[in-house]
């Protein structure tokens, strides 16, 4: 399906495509039928898109205002559509977040083991207070990481 079928269904009421209710089955979906600019999606189902109208106090298909670049008719419900699958990139954001601090707090306890294997393999220390050091760490670091998790 084009980019002119798209558009002649949405000029349809209610029209709707049969999709499964999986982010990743949507993108391959919408990707398939050259209806993707790439970026990832939440689909937006009809709970979801009701969810967002109510809060709506107009028409749901009476256009708002024509949008740039093409000027084509926003709707009420294409904006709720589209406010849905937007909530994805936001979620997404929000996870990489959450990684790149998680590592940054994971490598500090992982670097502090590096050395403290080091120092034991070159006979800096003694074996048995290393083996101490490296177990108080190994514990402290699955303490940060049950924190983080929590």
């Amino acid at each position: 399906m084009s980019s002119q079928s798209l558009s002649a269904m949405l000029k349809t009421p209610g029209a709707m495509v049969e999709c499964d209710d999986d982010p990743e089955a949507v993108y391959e979906f919408l990707c398939a039928k050259g209806w993707s600019d790439g970026l990832p999606v939440i689909p937006p189902t009809p709970e979801r898109v009701e969810r967002m109208l109510a809060y709506c106090d107009r028409d749901f298909d009476k256009p708002i205002i024509k949008v740039p670049p093409r000027f084509g008719a926003a709707t009420p419900i294409r904006v709720a559509a589209n406010a849905v699958m937007a909530r994805l990139d936001r979620l997404l954001r929000q996870q990489k977040r959450f990684v790149r601090d998680a590592s940054h707090q994971l490598r500090t306890p992982l670097t502090v083991l590096k050395v403290q294997v080091q120092s034991a393999r070159c006979g800096d220390v003694d074996p048995q207070g290393a083996l101490r050091d490296i177990e108080s760490t190994v514990e402290g670091a699955i303490e940060l990481a049950n924190q983080m998790l929590a």
